[in-house]
């Protein structure tokens, strides 16, 4: 019976030291996959933020480059058109007084360059046909 009892004894202290080796295996691999996932999403957010910010990077400055030329083409559409607008206003003012003065000196031809105001342009085309001397004008600009 001793035998028995120790037999027993050491099928219990067998069963427990499994038990308890079960535990500690299913502690550790709980540990292990809490660990696994962490590191799992830490490394994704990682890269997908890396990815992210080069994709919105690449995106950001073609859209960037892209609204930059076609601002810079519009503005100089705009400047160009204004450009040719006043040039041919001065055109049109410098050829009125031609014709109702004779040739003109180069320094009325080069003070009416320098007006760069449509609206005067325009007012001063006007009164060249009212006008009996050039110097009814006032083509300082």
């Amino acid at each position: 019976t001793d035998d028995l009892l120790r037999e027993e004894g050491y099928m219990e202290a067998q069963r427990a030291e499994r038990t308890w080796l079960d535990r500690v295996i299913a502690e550790n691999q709980q540990k292990g996959m809490q660990q696994g996932m962490q590191q799992g999403m830490q490394k994704g957010m990682m890269e997908g933020m890396q990815k992210g910010m080069q994709k919105g990077m690449t995106e950001g400055m073609q859209k960037g480059m892209q609204q930059g030329m076609q601002k810079g083409m519009m503005e100089g559409m705009q400047k160009g058109m204004q450009k040719g607008m006043r040039e041919g206003m001065q055109t049109v003012l410098l050829n009125l007084l031609t014709l109702k003065f004779g040739p003109l000196s180069a320094a009325v031809e080069t003070r009416v360059k320098a007006i760069r105001d449509p609206g005067t342009l325009e007012r001063l085309s006007g009164q060249v046909l009212t006008a009996e001397r050039m110097s009814d004008l006032d083509l300082s600009g």
